[in-house]
């Protein structure tokens, strides 16, 4: 039986903000790649002043989309532009993943354990501050109409 890597990089999108990060940016994107391969990433540069810009263009892999700000709109900003070129599929994981490398990329793999594993679950938020359990579920969210 044959992994569809292709299928699989559909499933799972991993958008990466970035500002300002040259001598982190290269190392969280190869981390990324090399421990999920199956990943699509959405790299944002937000309109770096620094050499970030050069260093995410170096990157071949067609798994990585490149997106670029023509100045710093913030990360907000930066994490909607991605979000508007996903197409919205509720069998999708989307996560968002700092360009500071301050995160393990091996803990990934805990938020999918989470999320797939527990039925009720609509979202996960990780956090390198939350020592004792680093993540926090949210079984439902109730949100006004608009």
């Amino acid at each position: 039986m044959s992994i569809d890597l292709d299928n699989l990089r559909n499933e799972y999108i991993a958008i990466v903000p970035i500002f300002n990060e040259e001598k982190k940016a290269k190392k969280v994107l190869n981390s990324l790649l090399s421990s999920y391969p199956m990943l699509r990433i959405y790299v944002i540069d937000d309109g770096s002043t620094d050499k970030t810009t050069e260093i995410i263009k170096e990157f071949k892999d067609k798994n990585i989309i490149k997106l670029f700000n023509n100045k710093n709109y913030g990360k907000g900003y930066s994490m909607r532009l991605a979000l508007s070129e996903i197409t919205p599929d509720k069998n999708r994981i989307i996560f968002f993943w700092d360009g500071d490398d301050e995160l393990d990329v091996k803990n990934i793999h805990k938020l999918i354990y989470h999320y797939k594993n527990e039925p009720n679950c609509n979202i996960l938020f990780g956090s390198r501050f939350l020592v004792k359990n680093p993540i926090l579920r949210i079984e439902e969210i109730k949100l006004p109409r608009i």
